[in-house]
This record gives structure tokens, C-alpha cells and sequence, in this order.
């Protein structure tokens, strides 16, 4: 008997990978937009509008695992919908602050802002919107950067066309100007998984100095979903005005001028009190105006995984103060700066892990495969073929999951855990 070995190869994808109908319908097919108008100079700092006609998500394909962001504009608290029927855009950004505006026949537009690259996406907020039309700012990004935009309706269902305009904006009252984020590891389909360990680096590299406002406080406020007893690492930026200062962790200052009690990156000891004392409200800020770099560096790890903190919220809102604020700087700046914000949410899901057998002699229907879901049981299996037909169902399964019988082909199984909020679904291609 001849013998012909078949690889049986598992990768765990959205569905929108494999029965994309529309172009853009997932981030590696976004259709660029190319680059938003330059601003004018201060005092004006507006920028071109770019209009974009006749775009639609109809025939836009689910995908899951979905991608996601929470704490949506206008309210701040509200998800996107998912799952939803999305497509995706990019466009490179031209000044600190683009206005997205949708008008059209989707009822409830969804927009998702990401910044990164499609295998690594890092959320920087989103917006609902009603009654068939949007308006969301965005602000705190950074010119010559990539962004890229995911657009759905609210449900499903919800398709049609619709037009859109973007518009730069140079914000020329704000203190804080230009600043950016890295993320190690980024998330994935805009979610962590319970227990990850995330590195933050944020970094200033535009500073205006209104009313002599000297930056003075860099506070992380950080969401729900995050072990705050796991905050490590806290490195503080150099100072960049050659003085006594440093840049340190505080933790629950009382700060002056109704600011609270925060905790945070500190600037401590300069000119007024001759070098740190450990009381940061006693002192100015450091003196750096326009081009600068500030870099603060943290270490956190998410909450781990019950099924009750499912979508808890992993973002991270960071804020900055002048010490006209914050320290002891008799004349206040900067209070409408605005925040940087980073979005992500807890995933209790993971992946099965995926084993197969392979086919032995060519001609036979021998191949099997197993999924071993990693999580919480019991456990609904369905399994499908390359045509969509299902060839195994199995509910209420405690543990690994197996389908016999297979020949040539690319297989599928759902794998829905016993709360059905984990959906995952992964593929098996089997090729010569």
C-alpha cells in the first residue's frame, strides 16, 4: 500500500480570514485612506476635511474571536457591539487630534480607533453613535503614525452605506501636545488573557509651557481588570533641565487645588527647595518647553480568570499635570489637557489546544483530530467542513473533544465554554 503522509496544520483565526466577502473586511485588508491634511499653524491649528463617499459594510463577514474595545464614547462605559458585521480603514495621521464624523445608513454606527500593526493592535478608544450618524474626537495622536479604523453597525444586521470625514486638528491651548505608547506584549483582538504580564512605556516629546507650566505629574489610572498589587518596574523619566530634580513613584499624594489624591509619577526637588525632600507638592516642575522626551515605564499584570471578571476592564487613561496643578507654581495651566487613553479588556478565553492524527495511506479517510479546551467546562464542540456542513456535534463535554474519520480538507470547530461567553473557533488544513 502506498503511503502518503498528510500534515494536519491548526491555527486558531477569525472566520473573516477565510469567507471574506468585502476587501476591507478585517484589518489586513484595510483600505487606506492616505494622509489627513496638515493643520495650520497656531493660533489656528485646523486642518483640511478628507470625505470619503459610497463606503458600506454590507456583505461584511462576523468575525471570531471578534474584535472589541470597551469604555466607548460618549458615556465612557458602554462596549462596542459585538459581534458585528465590521470593515476597516487606514489613514496617517497629520496632527494631535482627528474628528471622525459617519453619516449614512447604518442606524447605529461602531468606530474602534487602533494604533500599531494588524498582528498587534493597541485600542486608543471608540465612540457609538445613533440615529444613522457619529461624531468622535480623538485626541493625543501622533503625525506621521498609522492608525487604523474599524467600522460596524450595531448588530449584525446592521449594514448599509454611509460617507465619512476625518479632519486633523492641532489643539494650540494645551500644554501636553504630543506624546505616544508602547505596549509589550500588545493585545489581541483588543484583550488579554487572565495572568498576562504587560509592559508600558509612555513617553512626552511635546511640551508648551502655558502660563510657565512646567510638567510636574504623569498619573496612570488604571481599570478594573488590572492586579494593582502587581505594579512593578516604575521607572521614572530623566530630567531634562540639568537640575536637582528626580522623576519618582509616589504613592497618595494630596495634592493642591482640588486635584486629589493621586498616585503616580512625581517630579521632587528643584531650584525652590534645593533637591528631593519626598514631598513632590512642594516644588516646580522640570523645565523642558517644545521638543522634548519624557519616558515613564511601568510593569502590570491582569487579574486572573474567573469567569465573573470576563471583559473586565484592562484599560489604562493616563493624565498629565503642570505644577501649576499639582506643585508650586502660583499660576494654573493645562487643567484641558487632554488624556491618552489605552484600551483593552479581560479575555477568559483561550484557544484549545489542538492535536491530530494523520492520514495513513493515501485514498483513506483515517485522520482524526482532538481540540482540548483550555478554560471552563462543560464544553459545546462543533465541528465543520471545508463546505460549512457540520460533521460532529457534542454538548456538555467536560473535557478534549475528538473527530475521526477525515480525509483531505480543511476543518473547523467552535468550541463555546459553559457560560457561552468564550467562543473560539479554530481551523485545520490538512495538505500534501
Amino acid at each position: 500500500m502506498k503511503k502518503l503522509l498528510l500534515v494536519v496544520s491548526w491555527y486558531c483565526v477569525s472566520a473573516l480570514h477565510v469567507n471574506a466577502q468585502v476587501t476591507n473586511d478585517d484589518c489586513f485588508g484595510a483600505t487606506p485612506l492616505g494622509t489627513l491634511g496638515t493643520p495650520a499653524p497656531c493660533p489656528n491649528g485646523i486642518g483640511a476635511t478628507s470625505t470619503f463617499n459610497n463606503l458600506t459594510n454590507v456583505n461584511s463577514v462576523t468575525e471570531q474571536p471578534y474584535t472589541t474595545l470597551i469604555n466607548c464614547q460618549p458615556s465612557n462605559n458602554t462596549p462596542m457591539a459585538s459581534p458585528a458585521t465590521d470593515v476597516w480603514y487606514s489613514f496617517v495621521n497629520s496632527g494631535n487630534e482627528v474628528v471622525i464624523t459617519i453619516n449614512g445608513n447604518i442606524v447605529q454606527p461602531n468606530i474602534a480607533i487602533y494604533q500599531g500593526t494588524c498582528n498587534g493592535l493597541i485600542g486608543r478608544g471608540c465612540a457609538i453613535g445613533g440615529g444613522n450618524t457619529l461624531t468622535a474626537n480623538f485626541d493625543q495622536m501622533v503625525p506621521g503614525q498609522t492608525y487604523y479604523i474599524q467600522i460596524s453597525g450595531g448588530s449584525p444586521t446592521d449594514q448599509g452605506t454611509f460617507n465619512m470625514t476625518l479632519q486633523n486638528i492641532n489643539d494650540c491651548s494645551d500644554c501636553l501636545t504630543a506624546s505616544n505608547l508602547t505596549v509589550n506584549p500588545a493585545p489581541v483582538n483588543g484583550q488579554y488573557q487572565g495572568g498576562t504580564t504587560v509592559t508600558f512605556c509612555y513617553t512626552i516629546t511635546q511640551w508648551e509651557q502655558q502660563n510657565t507650566n512646567w510638567l510636574h505629574a504623569v498619573i496612570p489610572t488604571f481599570g478594573n481588570g488590572w492586579d494593582l498589587s502587581t505594579l512593578t518596574n516604575l521607572q521614572g523619566a530623566a530630567t531634562c533641565d540639568g537640575g536637582p530634580g528626580v522623576w519618582q513613584w509616589f504613592n497618595n499624594v494630596n495634592t493642591p487645588n482640588g486635584n486629589g489624591i493621586l498616585s503616580g509619577f512625581f517630579f521632587d526637588g528643584d531650584i525652590v527647595q534645593g533637591g528631593p525632600n519626598g514631598n513632590p507638592t512642594d516644588n516646580f516642575g522640570d523645565n523642558c518647553d517644545g521638543q522634548v522626551s519624557w519616558t515613564f515605564c511601568w510593569t502590570i499584570t491582569a487579574k486572573d480568570c474567573p469567569p465573573a471578571n470576563q471583559g473586565d476592564d484592562l484599560g489604562i487613561i493616563i493624565d498629565t499635570y503642570g505644577d501649576g496643578e499639582t506643585g508650586n507654581w502660583t499660576n494654573i495651566a493645562c487643567v484641558s489637557d487632554p488624556v491618552y487613553q489605552f484600551n483593552a479588556s479581560l479575555s477568559c478565553c483561550a484557544p484549545p489546544q489542538m492535536t491530530q492524527l494523520n492520514i495513513a495511506c493515501f485514498g483513506q479517510n483515517s485522520g482524526s483530530a482532538t481540540a482540548t479546551p483550555v478554560g471552563v467546562g462543560p464544553y459545546d464542540f462543533i465541528w465543520t467542513d471545508a463546505g460549512n456542513n457540520v460533521i460532529q456535534t457534542s454538548t456538555n463535554q467536560t473535557g478534549a473533544n475528538t473527530v475521526n474519520n477525515l480525509g483531505p480538507g480543511t476543518y473547523t470547530v467552535e468550541v463555546t465554554d459553559q457560560n457561552t461567553l468564550c467562543v473560539i473557533l479554530c481551523k485545520a488544513a490538512m495538505v500534501t
